[in-house]
């Protein structure tokens, strides 16, 4: 959960990925501060948002989960919006990735 301490924000689950998807992180950041973006100060954690908490909830405690193996075959990128009914996610642009 977001924050680790304090009331949650965020329920999300931590993945292991290969070497090359850190390093393809480390690209689309450089190319971000590159184009004039503030870096992000934060360390990357690959994981999968699973939900959002409402103001005032509790802390449950949570299973360990494991998801198993797949295959990232593309990448999505996404815009974001809040509104007062939740996040309105729109897929920007789609690139396929190489490797086995």
């Amino acid at each position: 959960m977001f924050p680790e301490r304090g009331a949650p924000r965020v329920i999300w689950i931590g993945l292991e990925v290969p070497r090359s998807v850190h390093d393809l992180q480390a690209a689309c950041e450089d190319a971000a501060v590159a184009a004039g973006f503030a870096p992000e100060r934060r360390p990357f954690r690959s994981h999968l948002t699973l939900g959002r908490f409402r103001e005032g909830a509790g802390r449950p405690d949570l299973p360990q989960a494991d998801l198993g193996a797949t295959r990232l075959d593309r990448l999505v990128l996404f815009r974001s919006e809040l509104g007062p009914g939740g996040a309105a996610y729109a897929p920007l642009a789609e690139f396929p990735l190489g490797g086995a």
